[in-house]
């Protein structure tokens, strides 16, 4: 069999720097953040990647610390959480480790 690419039936609002990593125990893309331009985002973004690909989903978030305004940070999931390091805003250059809960389906 071949593989194909297929948009998805939803998507995100378009942008640019965003956090990604993949959930293998849920087998869910997430999407973090980013910047489109104009506005800077801080929401997470869920695909499930089983089967035909579906609907992006928004989960609210639960940010410890917060990092609202943040873009073009690294993600990383271990242990149900989704880990971003670093990132910038406007007014500067971050280095701290942020935990995101993945939530649960």
């Amino acid at each position: 069999s071949t593989r194909e690419w297929r948009a998805a039936i939803t998507t995100p609002v378009q942008r640019c720097a965003a956090a990604a990593a993949f959930h293998a125990p849920t087998s869910r893309f997430l999407l973090f953040g980013g910047w489109n331009g104009s506005e800077v985002f801080a929401d997470l973004l869920s695909l499930d990647a089983r089967g035909e690909v579906g609907a992006w989903t928004w989960a609210g978030v639960d940010m410890s610390p917060s990092i609202e305004g943040r873009f073009a940070a690294c993600g990383a999931v271990c242990g149900g959480q989704l880990l971003l390091f670093g990132g910038m805003n406007f007014e500067r250059d971050h280095d701290e480790l942020c935990a995101v809960a993945v939530p649960k389906r």
